[in-house]
């Protein structure tokens, strides 16, 4: 999110295109990806720990790489060594989740994954107050890279539970891969991705470009991915406290719908009827109100693979995260790319057909999939 707040402030400074904007927070996405595949299969032979103090290590430098980069290709090496770093965490939250709350699976990992836009909404006000003190995105990106610091010192110390899997003996992957449902719950969280990270990666320069003919075009553009943010941390505490009634199975169609909703009236150019700045706060809402319903999609996907696969341990996790990282370099760079050839509204529009698609994987899905009558 760091990324998407500041892309436009890069943009500028680099001269890059609406692509290779894109390509920032894709590259990113490609680091986490192979990370969390590394660190989820190798975590079930050598554990914890080595993993998360290596991905605090990575977070360092990959921050720092990026803060320094006078070019694009060092920018997006940098990007690529933060994203490894932000994997190895990500891949093994997880499966330890899931190995020390085992009752109530899909609830947990909703309420756990709700600190990650918690901790979005704590970057961007931290950001906007660097901002007003003449800071740029160059700072912002050193101080996170100082932030891995205190969590690497962290997970260094603290206990951790010894295994990822129940029982004795973890089930094999080759045993997972042929379960039609594990392949239908990764193209859930691979669309869900999309879904997420697109919008949130674009937002901040969306909200920007719309109002740059008003005073504090940046500080609308923060307070839009402010709003993203809260909305999908309320989201994600609702969800912990509603998915035993409504089920897995319900909980995520509905939420694509009101999905494919959200996003295309974000889209939609009313500017002509309703008048430009009516138009940008209607954008405003509609994309915070995307961060609300797209905010159980990810982590009810893992849940409920906990929930069917007990066994499967970190590995089937690192398996359904590196589908969701696939969606998480698909999303900002789609819009990207639709964005130089149109506009990055039609941009934006395209990202619908993500929760479209979705709503139909979640039709597939066995009746009862996940806690609750699904």
């Amino acid at each position: 999110m760091a990324t998407g707040l500041c892309l436009k402030a890069i943009g500028d400074e680099m001269v890059l295109s609406d692509t290779q904007r894109g390509l920032v927070g894709g590259t990113k996405m490609v680091g986490l990806m192979i990370a969390i595949l590394a660190s989820g299969f190798l975590s079930d032979r050598f554990g914890f720990r080595p993993f998360l103090i290596v991905g605090a290590l990575c977070n360092l430098v990959g921050f720092t790489v990026m803060s320094q980069s006078e070019g694009f290709g060092v920018l997006l090496v940098g990007a690529a060594v933060a994203g490894v770093g932000i994997g190895m965490g990500d891949a093994l939250l997880s499966p330890l989740a899931c190995a020390t709350f085992r009752e109530r699976r899909t609830r947990v990992m909703n309420l756990i994954h709700a600190f990650y836009p918690v901790g979005i909404v704590l970057m961007i006000l931290l950001t906007m107050g660097m901002r007003s003190l003449g800071w740029d995105w160059r700072d912002a990106f050193m101080l996170l890279g100082l932030a891995a610091v205190p969590y690497g010192v962290a997970v260094a110390v603290i206990r951790l539970p010894q295994q990822s899997h129940e029982g004795d003996d973890r089930q094999g992957t080759r045993q997972i891969l042929s379960h039609g449902v594990f392949w239908l719950l990764s193209a859930g969280i691979m669309l869900g991705a999309i879904t997420e990270l697109g919008p949130a990666e674009w937002i901040a320069s969306f909200i920007e470009i719309a109002t740059e003919q008003m005073e504090q075009a940046e500080t609308a553009a923060a307070l839009g991915l402010l709003l993203f943010a809260v909305s999908m941390a309320v989201g994600r505490l609702c969800v912990s406290r509603i998915v035993d009634r409504l089920g897995a199975r319900r909980l995520f169609v509905s939420a694509c719908l009101v999905c494919v909703v959200c996003i295309v009236l974000a889209a939609a150019p009313l500017g002509a009827w309703l008048g430009e700045r009516l138009d940008t706060w209607l954008t405003v809402f509609w994309l915070a109100a995307l961060g609300f319903a797209v905010s159980g999609l990810w982590p009810t996907v893992l849940g409920c693979a906990g929930d069917r696969f007990p066994r499967g341990g970190a590995s089937m996790f690192a398996m359904l995260g590196a589908m969701g990282s696939l969606g998480g370099f698909i999303g900002p760079v789609t819009i990207g790319a639709v964005a130089d050839a149109h506009n990055l509204r039609v941009g934006l529009g395209v990202l619908a057909a993500a929760p479209l698609l979705a709503v139909g994987v979640g039709m597939m899905l066995p009746r009862g999939t996940g806690t609750g009558a699904g």
